[in-house]
């Protein structure tokens, strides 16, 4: 038979069964279509991920202190202050203290908002703009001065506008003054920007009893110059921290080249051959990150839950298999008399196998489609209820997905072909 005929002879066997066809791709459908979506939105999601970390500036750094894994030291203002002087490749620095608090005014309440207590310098680190009044300067922090700068969307909550410089809000049972209302953020890593509020270091700390930082924010001079940036920090913060390292132990810095490098030793013998003395690393004490490491591991550890939850949803594919073999050997035995007959008017064996191996892949190739098209819709009208987030449909994963789904039709279709393949014609006529 001629590969034409074939085809109009499949899709008339899968036409006249409407609903079983459709029934029998049902499991193409959905894992071509959900991996489809969770493909498209992972990608989008790192699209918009890699966009607004980067708006931060690829000269950004962050250090975030260990304060609560048993060590001693503490970073301290006092800190900030000498980094800033010690290093000619820092622009800017901005400690920061995260807490959680109610945010109330007379008429309504914000239970568990993230509010930071930093300096003024904070606003230039993370490029913010202010929309109304001001932000944080250099004399609320001397003062202590009970004044806060809030998102948008904490204005809108909490005052039903934007424009509220001048109200009260009342923090820990404090009246804060609302002296800034910044621009819209939007949100980075599963963290709502828009819903943060800030207070002076100084006040923070006094009001909820922190004598340390757990946080600093450093804008380096320029690309070029924040490695050096990296650097003088990592060297300040090991001087710092040394005297903490405990008795006949030694300080090693992985991340210096070579794979760590021994930076201070409480034991002498250590430096003329004797035996190692117990390492400590200075990440028990602190962790450096630049930005560009910042973007790659979120990066990576979003490809690992898009590879799991993918694999998940690829396995209806294999159900989806299960259900075109199951219908394949039910068609199989309704036309074991059209078989026969075919054989007995000079069908080859090939013509039958062909036969039913294309109705299989047919079946699954229109299974995959209206899996493509529902995925790609999936993630378009998902993404129309995340503002952040714009689908991107990579092609490769596209044309794997179809691949994928033709060669299910082919490993599902071979089993019900060759049975239909061996059918003696004489037995098959004279089956009912």
């Amino acid at each position: 038979m001629k590969i034409i005929d074939l085809l109009k002879s499949s899709f008339r066997s899968i036409f006249s069964h409407k609903l079983r066809s459709f029934l029998a791709t049902l499991g193409i459908i959905i894992g071509v279509m959900s991996v489809i979506t969770i493909v498209s939105l992972a990608e989008g999601l790192k699209a918009a991920m890699e966009e607004q970390m980067e708006s931060f500036g690829s000269n950004s750094l962050s250090v975030q202190f260990n304060n609560y894994h048993g060590t001693a030291f503490r970073a301290t203002y006092e800190d900030t202050l000498a980094l800033a002087q010690y290093s000619d490749s820092i622009t800017d620095i901005a400690p920061v203290i995260n807490l959680y608090d109610t945010l109330r005014t007379p008429g309504q309440r914000m239970d568990g908002t993230s509010i930071y207590a930093t300096t003024s310098d904070y606003m230039k680190v993370q490029n913010l703009e202010v929309a109304h009044g001001r932000f944080l300067t250099g004399s609320d922090q001397r003062e202590r001065a009970h004044v806060v700068v809030i998102g948008p969307a904490i204005a809108n909550e909490l005052f039903s506008r934007t424009d509220c410089v001048g109200e009260k809000i009342y923090i820990g049972g404090v009246p804060y003054t609302v002296v800034g209302v910044l621009t819209s953020q939007g949100s980075t890593l599963g963290s709502y920007l828009d819903m943060i509020a800030y207070v002076p270091l100084s006040t923070g700390q006094k009001l909820w009893n922190r004598s340390f930082i757990e946080q600093l924010l450093v804008k380096a001079e320029s690309v070029n110059t924040a490695l050096q940036a990296e650097a003088d920090i990592r060297g300040y913060l090991n001087y710092r921290i040394a005297p903490y390292v405990g008795p006949n132990k030694t300080l090693v810095d992985e991340s210096r080249s070579g794979g760590g490098g021994i930076i201070y030793s409480t034991r002498p013998r250590d430096l003329g051959g004797g035996s190692a003395a117990p390492e400590v690393s200075a990440s028990n004490f602190y962790y450096v990150y630049n930005q560009s490491q910042m973007i790659e591991q979120a990066k990576q550890q979003l490809t690992l839950f898009t590879l799991i939850i993918g694999g998940i949803a690829a396995i209806s594919l294999l159900v989806g298999g299960i259900g075109i073999m199951n219908i394949m050997l039910v068609s199989v035995v309704e036309r074991t008399r059209e078989i026969g007959l075919r054989k007995a008017v000079g069908a080859r064996n090939s013509d039958v196998l062909f036969q039913f191996l294309l109705e299989a892949v047919v079946l699954t190739a229109f299974g995959g489609l209206l899996g493509l098209a529902g995925g790609i819709g999936g993630s378009f009208l998902i993404a129309s209820f995340i503002n952040e987030i714009r689908p991107v449909i990579n092609f490769i994963v596209v044309l794997t997905a179809a691949g994928f789904s033709a060669g299910i039709g082919i490993i599902s279709g071979m089993y019900p072909a060759f049975r239909a393949a061996r059918l003696n014609p004489i037995e098959a006529l004279h089956r009912e």
